[in-house]
């Protein structure tokens, strides 16, 4: 039993490492959507100090950073559980 959660745990650690460039990919498309939404929130704060803050609301409800990554990490390892032999403890 115990040598089976190795084995399950290598093989997770391995697949992983197999989509690692994948991983890495959405990664920088990540940075790169948050620093655009920096950018966006800081010339909205400085546009909303202007214009009475009317406009900076809007700015700061933006997407959650690291989203794609981490979707794409949750699929892989919904799809790696469900194909996993259900051990009781």
């Amino acid at each position: 039993m115990l040598f089976g959660r190795i084995r399950r745990v290598h093989g997770t650690l391995k697949f992983i490492h197999s989509r690692t460039p994948d991983y890495i990919r959405l990664a920088r498309q990540d940075v790169t959507a948050l620093r655009r939404e920096l950018l966006e929130a800081l010339l909205g704060l400085g546009v909303g100090a202007a214009a009475g803050l009317l406009y900076s609301r809007r700015v700061l409800s933006g997407p959650v950073p690291f989203a794609n990554l981490a979707s794409a990490l949750l699929h892989d390892l919904e799809i790696i559980e469900a194909h996993e032999p259900q051990i009781s403890p």
